[in-house]
């Protein structure tokens, strides 16, 4: 590692020069070491991402206070998403939250309505509150479906 040269070092306010040089190099200081603690942290968020944020072909979503979303459903424009605890968006997967059955599609929304996954056709309802949990043990539209979630033919 390099020494740095007394050149190469910033210059400190004189005594009576006033607080205003101080103020600047007392902002650079709180900023550099906020950068270093998210580093540490392993957060990579900048300060003004909040919403959805692409990254490494996943999506995530960050609140306006910067923190990033995980384990936990996110309502967006009207459609249910699930983040998963690596703060990733969930695509083409079922979650289970609370014994409650969910698939969310290729686009990270929630299902709803009549959906062929696996080769089974299962019905998930749409709520009031954008809860799209999958129906079981019920009749929708005439047709029977089993305690799986799943359409019984017959």
């Amino acid at each position: 590692m390099k020494k740095a040269a007394a050149e190469d070092l910033p210059e400190w306010p004189a005594p009576n020069q006033g607080g205003v040089a101080m103020k600047r190099w007392g902002k650079a200081v709180v900023m550099i070491t906020a950068v270093f603690v998210l580093a540490l942290s392993g957060q990579t968020v900048s300060f003004a991402e909040s919403g959805w944020v692409p990254k490494d072909s996943s999506w995530y979503y960050y609140y306006k206070d910067g923190t990033l979303a995980s384990n936990q459903w996110v309502i967006s424009n009207g459609n249910q998403f699930w983040i998963n605890e690596d703060g990733t968006m969930a695509v083409s997967q079922w979650v289970e939250t609370a014994g409650i059955y969910y698939y969310v599609g290729a686009d990270g929304c929630a299902v709803t309505d009549w959906n062929e996954i696996e080769g089974k056709w299962y019905y998930f309802y749409k709520s009031d509150n954008n809860k799209f949990m999958m129906a079981v043990d019920t009749q929708i539209d005439g047709r029977k479906v089993g305690k799986d979630g799943a359409w019984v033919p017959g």
